[in-house]
């Protein structure tokens, strides 16, 4: 299976710090040879947080949600949205506290129809 969307749930305010970042949301291409200019690694997040692209600050209550991978344009799972590359900011005052929820798919057509089908029938045993 594949982790197809993630919510991050922030449990608690931190002071200092502590951000979730997209370092390339928003970006009109990807090239991954572009993340990585002038000793700047843009996938090293603890490190270059303050030039990701987008960044989300903890505040306790909230969540943030995305897809990991693209749809295959049928309803299907497709490839992986680099786009959806991210990670989190040091905190520098403060503690964070978080939980993912992870929402997997199997990447199987096949396995994912036989799954369907095999819900539909356990549904229409369950109304006889």
């Amino acid at each position: 299976s594949c982790r197809y969307v993630t919510v991050l749930f922030y449990l608690n305010n931190v002071t200092g710090g502590g951000e979730t970042v997209f370092p390339i949301a928003d970006n009109r291409t990807y090239e991954e040879m572009s993340l990585i200019q002038n000793d700047v690694d843009l996938r090293d997040t603890r490190k270059n947080c303050d030039k990701g692209n987008l960044r989300v600050k903890p505040q306790q209550g909230t969540a943030v949600f995305w897809y990991n991978y693209l749809s295959d344009g049928e309803g299907w799972v497709g490839e992986l949205d680099d786009f959806a590359l991210h990670g989190g900011c040091l905190v520098t005052q403060g503690t964070k506290w978080i939980a993912n929820n992870w929402i997997n798919v199997d990447p199987n057509r096949r396995r994912q129809l036989q799954f369907q089908q095999e819900m539909e029938r356990y549904a229409g045993a369950g109304a006889a």
